[in-house]
């Protein structure tokens, strides 16, 4: 008799390609398409600084860019439905472009979210190997991750690896096990015939 494993639930923010997001000398009112990428910006992207300086909160070669917006914005994962057991919510590395004048009013933090409530952040200001978030989830539990960055001096800024959630897969509904097992028995009793 085999021994039952766990399948797992995973979802990765796909930052594979280039120019998602916005970038410029302003980034202003800019329509960000972000379809089937599995996550989406956050806050306004409205009226963020004009300075002559290159402008980024885009994807390019593989990661995410975050730098000189001159203002405050995130990027937030699709939700994803997790069986009862270990989560963990990834990041990778955090790497510093710059950190001029303004550090007292420049962040960035990754956190996540538990059936839409905040539950933990960490500071990366000064980047690194994210520590992954590691924590128990309720069966159903829905689990989102991701960034926010308020940055506004030239070439200040942040890299960000991946987002990456993993955590078991969901035990199916009764109803949807009920209709595997018809979808079964009708295929066994169509071959007797």
């Amino acid at each position: 008799m085999g021994v039952a494993t766990s399948q797992a639930a995973t979802l990765v923010a796909d930052f594979s390609t280039d120019d998602k997001g916005a970038f410029g000398d302003s980034i202003n009112g800019i329509t960000v398409d972000v379809t089937d990428i599995n996550w989406t910006i956050t806050g306004s992207l409205n009226g963020l600084d004009a300075d002559s300086t290159l402008n980024d909160f885009r994807v390019l070669s593989g990661i995410f860019r975050i730098q000189d917006l001159g203002g405050q914005a995130g990027v937030l994962t699709n939700g994803l439905t997790v069986g009862a057991g270990a989560v963990t919510v990834d990041f990778g590395e955090i790497v510093v472009l710059n950190l001029g004048a303004n550090t007292g009013t420049e962040f960035f933090r990754v956190f996540f979210s538990v059936n839409g409530v905040e539950q933990s952040s960490v500071n990366m200001s000064t980047g690194g190997t994210s520590i992954p978030f590691n924590f128990i989830a309720n069966e159903g539990d829905v689990i989102t991750a991701g960034f926010e960055a308020n940055v506004n001096g030239v070439n200040d800024g942040w890299t960000v690896e991946k987002i990456e959630i993993t955590g078991a897969d969901p035990i199916p509904e009764p109803s949807t096990t009920a209709m595997i097992g018809l979808a079964g028995m009708a295929v066994i009793l169509r071959r007797r015939k």
